[in-house]
């Protein structure tokens, strides 16, 4: 079995938005990625990265779709994956959790 793989929504606004759920999620989680494409939100990233205790690791379009980054780090570690608005909000990340449950990671979807 692999470890978990939580999906955390950070709100509409800013960092400040995560819910307290999301904040115990990625503080304990070693991996952490974030994508700021499908919400154009004001993060500050030193405030996120200060909640999370830990660096957080930019992805784009490219990275979040074709890298295999989240799905590969979900393998070995908890991950978290951070998303602007809701984390089920667009397709690609609905995607994420089928395929990640696809290969038995364990998800968990936090919403703000």
């Amino acid at each position: 079995m692999f470890d978990m793989l939580y999906l955390v929504s950070l709100g509409l606004f800013d960092e400040k938005d995560i819910s307290m759920r999301g904040a115990d999620a990625i503080k304990k989680c070693s991996r952490i990625f974030i994508e700021t494409y499908t919400s154009s939100i004001k993060i500050n990233f030193q405030a996120l990265e200060k909640i999370a205790g830990k660096k957080i690791d930019l992805l784009d379009r490219k990275g979040v779709e074709e890298s295999g980054a989240i799905l590969e780090s979900s393998k070995s570690c908890d991950t978290a994956f951070i998303v602007p608005g809701d984390a089920l909000s667009a397709t690609t990340h609905q995607q994420i959790v089928f395929d990640a449950r696809k290969v038995g990671i364990l998800v968990e979807i936090i919403h703000s």
